[in-house]
This record gives C-alpha cells, structure tokens and sequence, in this order.
C-alpha cells in the first residue's frame, strides 16, 4: 500500500498573541428598524480576549451586557421609554437573558467597499450571535414555566 509522506526542512515559527480589549472604550453600535422608523445606539462590550496569529484575527469571543443598551437620536424625555421597552420581555428580557455573545468563527479580507459598510473596514468577521439562551427557556419549561 503506498504511503504519501511530506516533511518541512524548514521550521516555520507561528506567533501567537492574545489582546485585550480596552472594555471602558468598547463598543457594540446598532440599528433597529420597525416598519416606520429606526433608533440607533450602542452596547458596552467585554471580552476575555481576542487571538491574533501572525497578525491576523484568529478568535475571539465577547459578552454584550444588555444592561449598557443605549439611545443615540431619541430626545432625553423619551429615551427612558425606549430603553426600558427594550430591557422588558417583549424584547431582549434582560431579567432572564442578561447578555448576548458573539464567538468569532471567520475572518476574511475584504477585497474592495461595498458600500453601506463601515468606513475604513479591510476585514469581514463573521461569527456566532446569541441573544436569548436557549439553555435558559429549556429551564424554565422544565419547571412548568413556558412564558
């Protein structure tokens, strides 16, 4: 039975480094649109780190608290309402899903702008987004609670 073997002559040394996000100056920016209208805002993020191998991107996983959420355009008399609307179970449900994560699964260069996207951006960073946990539901349906 033939046998395909290789073998490398030269060690080819791989650098790996973690990074630390600066979480008092990270941010998670959003968009929410209904039919009629949209809000913008932001979310404080943290994370245990982010891999870089060789200088790029490699993985990362990061936690987005839904306590931080935050209204850009709303005037100061209204934003209360928004927030407290999205923090309530009809939406996010921040009492029994306090955060949302987003794990990193793939980072490609970005060849050319597309438009629409962010200014300056070279990268697309595609993951693994979790808002509601499914863990969580299971429980609480196991406990006779389904709402």
């Amino acid at each position: 039975m033939p046998r395909n073997l290789t073998s490398c002559e030269e060690t080819e040394e791989i650098t790996k480094t973690p990074y630390a996000i600066e979480e008092e100056n990270s941010t998670i920016e959003w968009k929410g649109y209904s039919p009629t209208l949209y809000h913008v805002g932001s979310f404080k993020v943290t994370s245990p780190g982010v891999e870089v191998v060789d200088g790029k991107v490699k993985s990362g996983t990061f936690t987005i608290p839904i306590a931080s959420i935050q209204n850009f355009d709303l005037p100061d008399h209204v934003r209360p309402a928004l927030l407290e609307h999205l923090k309530s179970p009809d939406f996010f449900n921040m009492v029994l899903h306090p955060n949302a994560s987003f794990k990193i699964t793939n980072v490609q260069p970005l060849a050319s702008s597309t438009g629409g996207g962010v200014a300056n951006a070279n990268y697309t960073v595609t993951g693994d987004f979790t808002m509601l946990s499914c863990q969580d539901y299971a429980g609480r349906k196991q406990n006779g609670d389904e709402g």
